[in-house]
């Protein structure tokens, strides 16, 4: 039987994934790889997995006032990230 395996390398980035290389890569490496933009607020859930509770686009920080993921998160998000 072969074998089979996946390598998966992340990263954080302070930003809202447009950065081209933070990996490293080289060009060869850039060609063949596959990024994969997740958006844990707006991509499609099984309802048999979600949860209120745990909802981005409800959920307000008591602390900071901070929430409610809109539909352009990620673009708010990186504008609050440049402000710091």
């Amino acid at each position: 039987m072969p074998l089979f395996s996946i390598y998966i390398e992340t990263k954080y980035k302070d930003d809202n994934g447009c950065s081209e290389n933070v990996l490293g890569l080289s060009e060869e490496e850039l060609e063949d790889r596959e990024v994969e933009h997740i958006d844990i607020a707006y991509d499609d859930m099984a309802d048999k997995h979600y949860k209120e509770s745990e909802d981005p686009t409800l959920f307000v920080s008591r602390k900071t006032g901070r929430g409610q993921l809109k539909k352009e998160w990620k673009v708010s998000w990186c504008e609050f990230i440049e402000r710091r």
